[in-house]
């Protein structure tokens, strides 16, 4: 009989101590990791009868990764029956093939969460080092799997991708929490892998962030990514998005280069550099790349031609969240566009964190209260588009109609004033199909 002493295996053998331990990830908060790997296992191994057991290698220490041969001996006259006892399968090991995994348990962190993208950074090439792996990781062993409560597998195809920017091991796994998440619930997933040499071939999941390059969009070559709700439009020289079409194919942004002004080439998201007129549809100062691609993610990077200026976007599934990475001076976040494809100041709306909601006919100043985001309306179409500053701060925020032909919302914005100074931030846009505050909340909530 051959024992492989496996990571993160569960074996219970006679006399055995089982040391190995799961490091756990919680999500939605920053990681914290535990790395402990590879702690060796005794093995005592006793007979009933008369004979002899052989262990091969002898002693009763053994590593990870060690192949243990236990060769029973009867004495003459006797022969041997069967393993009594000696071992028992306790673990609930996916598959044979996989020699390592680590967990994963995800908390919904107090909103209820739905088909929802997990992120966790992890450094499989430290993981296996810590074990003893002289051999390389390969990322295409990669599997998600959930289990449930008893550790019973529930899910052996959970979607999932592996950014790994420098192709080293060490990147950020996302991956689809399906379904709904409650409040409180917690969800638990093995993640597996293992070294090169093995075959191993990454899966096939259906792509919900399709990225098309080089789509002339108004004059600027652009990235187009399509997702079930959304097309968005990105100029790559520009730094910024021209459209946001819907499933209605209605223009929540309706950028256009040959009309001047609130009717064209002032729209935009997130036109964010003032005076210069960077990161903004039309803009030719930029250059933007795709730094990472998979099927719930695409990541863009978009760097200005003096290098004074960087910010990413990750396109999910059915949001979009910007990091501003670099700026050398204030800066503001802007929505300027047409909710629903048209400006209607009579019937839209603005509704801000704390439920204060008017007419965009109507102006305002001041900081958000709570959670900086808001969200714009289309009673029409009961679709909203939403828009959420991570860090809450102190800087004044503000909303304007400008010549009745689209919105001026910004945050960080207070007339030409900038305010806006922390770097890293976030920034996170999406549409939602509701107008009604505590279903268009729930669904921000779960950006």
């Amino acid at each position: 009989m051959k024992i492989v002493i496996r990571y993160c295996g569960g074996l219970l053998l006679i006399g055995t101590l089982l040391l190995f331990f799961t490091p756990t990830y919680p999500l939605f908060a920053a990681p914290a990791i535990d790395e402990t790997v590879g702690v060796p296992i005794t093995l005592t191994v006793s007979t009933v009868g008369n004979g002899s057991i052989d262990a091969q290698p002898p002693g009763p220490i053994h590593g990870y990764g060690a192949v243990v041969t236990l060769t029973a001996n009867p004495d003459p006259g006797h022969e041997f029956v069967a393993w009594s006892g000696d071992l028992t399968a306790v673990d609930d090991w996916w598959a044979p093939l996989w020699n390592y995994r680590i967990a994963l348990n995800v908390g919904a962190n107090g909103y209820e969460r739905t088909d929802k993208p997990a992120e966790v950074a992890i450094d499989f090439a430290a993981l296996l080092s810590a074990a003893g792996e002289a051999s390389a990781f390969d990322p295409n062993s990669l599997r998600v799997v959930e289990i449930d409560a008893s550790g019973q597998v529930i899910d052996n195809s959970v979607p999932f991708q592996f950014d790994d920017a420098n192709s080293d091991g060490a990147g950020t796994l996302v991956f689809l929490l399906r379904g709904t998440t409650a409040v409180n619930a917690g969800r638990t997933y093995h993640i597996y892998f293992d070294v090169v040499g093995k075959g191993f071939t990454l899966p096939n999941f259906t792509d919900q962030v399709v990225l098309t390059d080089n789509v002339t969009d108004q004059g600027q070559s652009s990235f187009q990514i399509t997702t079930a709700n959304a097309t968005y439009y990105y100029h790559k020289a520009g730094g910024g998005f021209s459209s946001l079409v819907d499933s209605d194919n209605k223009d929540w942004i309706d950028y256009r280069r040959n009309i001047a002004g609130a009717g064209g080439t002032f729209r935009g998201i997130p036109n964010m550099i003032y005076p210069e007129g960077e990161f903004h549809p039309g803009a030719t100062g930029s250059t933007s790349a795709v730094v990472s691609s998979g099927p719930l993610k695409e990541t863009i990077r978009t760097v200005t031609s003096d290098s004074k200026r960087e910010m990413q976007w990750e396109i999910f599934p059915t949001y979009a969240r910007m990091t501003v990475l670099k700026y050398d001076h204030d800066y503001w976040f802007l929505y300027e566009g047409t909710p629903g494809g048209t400006f209607d100041a009579a019937s839209d709306f603005l509704v801000r964190s704390n439920g204060t909601q008017n007419l965009l006919s109507a102006d305002w100043q001041a900081d958000l209260t709570g959670e900086d985001r808001v969200y714009v309306g289309d009673p029409n179409r009961n679709r909203s588009i939403f828009l959420a500053h991570h860090e809450d701060d102190s800087a004044v925020d503000s909303y304007k109609p400008l010549n009745n032909l689209m919105t001026v919302f910004g945050f960080g914005r207070q007339n030409t004033n900038t305010l806006l100074s922390a770097t890293p931030a976030g920034f996170t846009i999406g549409l939602v199909d509701t107008v009604a505050l505590n279903n268009a909340t729930k669904t921000i909530n779960d950006a």
